[in-house]
């Protein structure tokens, strides 16, 4: 026959409802036997925790930590649990449900939260052959000074909180941020808003999986040249960065006037050059409109530049491109080549000393002959990283 003990010993009031047991008195220690219930109907109050001991394996009693007002402690080798059951009844809301109610202040007179007041807490404690230690927390805490005068503050985060292997200092691993936003480890910047992740580092399958702002490369970068294998030859390389780095959105005329205007420009990072063998290509593509006005259209590499040199074709199409190589430092084999309605360019090359350790200008220009506005449009414009 089983049997537990009640000790009650901190101040706790607890309501319930009568029901058929063992009524629970005054005193510091209370015995139910057989099964029964220890009850109290209306409100009693208790001057220390209760302490519900499933247990007559002996021993003592692992301490309360926290100034806990509630213990439960498990037979030897079997499970404590707490269960709650509910029986809704067909209303959802109804429910199983453990509710952990924090405010500042008294009972009497409580207070609003202030920011970093953790208000809810789930922790995990351990023996480690010579004491319980705490080590492992979800806690729930004041993201700003709560509030119910307009604006309603009641912001939240999450903390998930372990012990590092081989100490016992708890540290913060992740959080989930008052803005909505997943921080895991101490990336910079923190909570980055609703549906973001902001971390440290991220892995697929032990492999770190790259991560670079838009169009931006540290000074420092260094990128592997592409790896050569001899005709016949079989085995495995490395995948080196490629890939469009800019693109325009929508197409972009001339306005009016005859000079030269520039209808599309970008600004290659600093060090996107940043070793001999790297490779980039340039396309841009423009429309003639419906008249046979004069236009001229222009790809420029820094200073480097290839022309259409005049087009008078109705609807006539214009395609130019520059590949790039650097040889150096600074030093780069520029290759200009296109297409102007049916008609190849003669193809050129240009020995460029572009300084590829600051940004480098690359733009589409359009030359009206007639001061006609959209005599050129510009309509594919990209950048991309052939390795």
């Amino acid at each position: 026959m089983k049997s537990f003990r009640l000790t009650l010993a901190l101040a706790a009031c607890i309501s319930s409802a009568a029901i058929a047991g063992v009524p629970i008195g005054t005193g510091t220690s209370q015995v139910c036997r057989n099964n029964q219930p220890c009850v109290w109907s209306g409100t009693k109050t208790f001057t220390s925790p209760i302490i519900v001991q499933l247990n007559t394996d002996g021993g003592t009693l692992p301490a309360i930590f926290g100034g806990a007002g509630l213990q439960v402690v498990g037979s030897d080798g079997t499970k404590a649990r707490i269960q709650l059951n509910a029986f809704n009844n067909g209303v959802s809301s109804d429910n199983s449900a453990v509710s952990l109610v924090t405010a500042r202040g008294t009972m009497l007179a409580p207070a609003a939260l202030h920011s970093g007041d953790v208000y809810a807490a789930l922790s995990g404690w351990g023996y480690d052959g010579g004491a319980y230690q705490h080590c492992g927390d979800i806690n729930i805490i004041a993201d700003e000074n709560w509030s119910d005068a307009g604006p309603f503050n009641s912001g939240t985060r999450i903390e998930f909180s372990t012990c590092v292997d081989g100490s016992q200092s708890s540290i913060v691993r992740g959080t989930i941020g008052g803005s909505g936003g997943l921080v895991w480890g101490s990336p910079t910047g923190g909570d980055k808003g609703a549906g973001t992740i902001n971390a440290v580092a991220l892995y697929q399958n032990n492999v770190a999986i790259p991560v670079l702002a838009a169009n931006t490369w540290p000074a420092a970068q260094i990128f592997q040249k592409a790896n050569t294998s001899p005709a016949g030859n079989t085995g495995s390389g490395t995948m080196l960065p490629m890939g469009v780095v800019h693109t325009i959105t929508a197409s972009a005329g001339t306005g009016t006037g005859t000079s030269e205007q520039t209808l599309h420009s970008y600004s290659l990072p600093a060090n996107s050059l940043d070793a001999a063998g790297r490779n980039l290509r340039v396309n841009a593509c423009f429309k003639h409109a419906a008249n046979t006005d004069s236009v001229t259209s222009k790809l420029y590499f820094g200073s480097e530049v290839v022309s259409d040199g005049g087009v008078a074709i109705s609807g006539s199409i214009t395609c130019l491109q520059m590949v790039v190589l650097k040889t150096g430092s600074s030093a780069q084999n520029v290759i200009q080549s296109g297409r102007a309605n049916a008609s190849l360019l003669a193809d050129a090359y240009t020995a460029a000393t572009e300084t590829d350790t600051a940004p480098i200008l690359i733009r589409a220009t359009g030359t009206d002959g007639t001061s006609a506005a959209g005599d050129d449009t510009l309509v594919s414009f990209t950048v991309e990283y052939m390795n």
